[in-house]
């Protein structure tokens, strides 16, 4: 909502490490998702990745099973989400969890919605788009650092460098790229928006004396 309330459900992760106020490291438990992967790094491309998850969430699948958008967009450029639930068919409706990651890598855009934790990889609906993959991902330690406004591509990559800035030094190693998660609706006041920079790590063992 508009006001930052949310009653969405997120995947689920145990703080490891509090570095700053606003950086913590967390282990997540498995979680399923769903993916794709869209040429170019542009609006355009992050555009038609949102429409295409959309698509499968809101009944391009197997089961023909609205999974209700109960999940704000990524980016500022699909507002039809807004109603999308509400106009959904009186079939089942799945809430999706919060949040949305977005990545750029090799001249194209990677977006993830995370489907709910009574989805199984055996359980969750087909896409009916071959683009749109359901991928398990593996638990995982992922030092993050949460930031509001609108997270523009220059904001995010400020914020990916002061996260790698934040963890130099620490007991955790980076082991991947940055990804940007999103949690609010593109109409969310950007004060109250919820935004983070997601980094993987693993823990460092001190050498021995």
């Amino acid at each position: 909502g508009l006001v930052g309330i949310r009653l969405y459900e997120e995947p689920s992760y145990v703080v490891l490490q509090q570095i700053q106020p606003e950086i913590e490291v967390r282990q997540y438990a498995p979680r399923l998702a769903a993916q794709v992967l869209i040429p170019g790094t542009d609006e355009r491309a992050r555009d038609e990745a949102f429409r295409t998850l959309f698509r499968y969430i809101a009944g391009a699948n197997s089961t023909s099973e609205p999974i209700a958008m109960t999940v704000p967009v990524a980016r500022e450029s699909a507002p039809e989400s807004a109603n999308a639930s509400a106009n959904a068919s009186s079939a089942q409706k799945v809430a999706m969890t919060v949040p949305v990651a977005t990545a750029a890598k090799d001249g194209a855009v990677r977006m993830t919605f995370y489907l709910p934790a009574r989805f199984s990889a055996a359980t969750a609906p087909r896409p009916t788009d071959a683009r749109v993959q359901i991928e398990l991902i593996a638990a995982q330690s992922i030092a993050t650092l949460r930031f509001s406004g609108t997270a523009l591509a220059q904001e995010v990559s400020r914020r990916s460098n002061e996260l790698r800035a934040a963890l130099q030094g620490t007991q955790w190693q980076i082991e991947g790229e940055p990804v940007a998660l999103y949690y609010d609706a593109p109409l969310t006041l950007p004060f109250v928006r919820r935004n983070e920079i997601a980094i993987p790590v693993s823990a460092v063992l001190p050498k021995p004396p």
